[in-house]
């Protein structure tokens, strides 16, 4: 196995273990952002700052249902990378599923230029997406 080969399976393997750090039931997912061998942000779905950590409601069949206010784990890696003032310029970002449309938009605006996944979500939609805005985007089993 190559260098880079190790280095992404090692990237990915650490996105598998944050997503255990998420509260939610339905879908646990992690996301680790690397430049230059160097880890810039990570972070995993839930809920807002001092918020509850209950990332579902029930409904009264006894469906889980994501709350609208829980960050995605992309979304929650790139923003703690705002906050914090880390330039995300030409990163490469670690997923184990792949990112929705709306997520899609902030890898794009944020000037990531990879994206690996593990899993398959809902919609593949944002492969295209990703694809016609000169993302590398490849999934990695």
């Amino acid at each position: 196995m190559d260098k880079l080969t190790r280095y992404n399976k090692l990237y990915m393997d650490w996105a598998e273990r944050v997503a255990e750090m998420s509260h939610a039931v339905r879908l646990k997912v992690g996301c680790v952002i690397v430049k230059d061998s160097n880890i810039l942000s990570y972070s995993w779905n839930g809920t807002l700052p001092n918020r509850p950590n209950e990332c579902e409601d029930i409904l009264s069949d006894g469906t889980l249902v994501t709350k609208d206010e829980v960050l995605h784990s992309e979304e929650n890696a790139i923003l703690k990378a705002a906050k914090y003032g880390v330039s995300l310029q030409d990163a490469t970002l670690f997923v184990t599923h792949l990112p929705c449309i709306k997520c899609c938009r902030m890898i794009v605006a944020s000037g990531i230029k990879n994206v690996y996944y593990k899993h398959n979500y809902k919609s593949i939609n944002s492969l295209q997406l990703l694809g016609e805005c000169g993302i590398n985007i490849q999934r990695i089993d």
